[in-house]
């Protein structure tokens, strides 16, 4: 079915019941707009998707089942961003505690992994940390717990019930506070080695 104004189709009603608005192409989606798509499938919740103009899609926004949310490209290229920002006004906080510098002593334990991401259509290798080692470590505050029946219990670290994300914007707060524990500890051999004449 079409539906045409001043001879330009502007609707399309497939035979699988998807809907196309100012778009003739035939893409995979239940709805398909101009210039980007939403729709279901069996892998996703909700799938956002930019279109070039052959029909191929290459900026994704996808929710998986119930878990976390990703933003990314549907070949090899990479997603890049000008800026992104944490809210981060003292206005807006409460229970504000400054953490001991010991805190971020076991952060150093967890491992750096390489692994590719399931359920993508074009998975790329990565790096990063596992959320399950940073559980294991004591160190909850750096994980997003995601509600989500389908995640079962398998070994420790894991969460019945819960996707584990990890926030690495936290890591980089605990980098930093591991840095200023460092330039102390220098301060303080500096100021040792200067009462022996050894620096200026």
């Amino acid at each position: 079915m079409f539906l045409f104004t001043n001879t330009t189709e502007r609707l399309r009603i497939l035979a699988n019941g998807g809907v196309n608005i100012y778009s003739s192409s035939s893409v995979n989606g239940q709805l398909t707009v101009k210039g980007s798509s939403s729709f279901l499938d069996s892998s996703y919740n909700v799938t956002l998707s930019t279109f070039s103009a052959d029909g191929t899609s290459n900026i994704q926004f996808q929710q998986l089942n119930g878990g976390d949310g990703f933003i990314g490209t549907t070949s090899n290229h990479k997603l890049a961003f000008m800026t992104v920002y944490v809210t981060s006004d003292k206005r807006i906080k409460e229970d504000i505690k400054k953490l001991d510098d010991s805190y971020c002593d076991k952060i150093y334990e967890a491992d750096i992994y390489s692994f590719k991401y399931k359920n993508l259509e074009q998975p790329e290798p990565t790096i990063g940390v596992l959320a399950q080692d940073l559980s294991k470590l004591g160190y909850s505050e750096l994980l997003n717990f995601i509600p989500n029946e389908k995640f079962k219990y398998e070994e420790e670290g894991d969460v019945e019930g819960f996707q584990l994300s990890v926030d690495y914007g936290k890591i980089a707060c605990l980098n930093f506070m591991m840095i200023k524990k460092l330039m102390k500890r220098i301060k303080s051999l500096e100021d040792s080695l200067a009462k022996f004449g050894l620096v200026k």
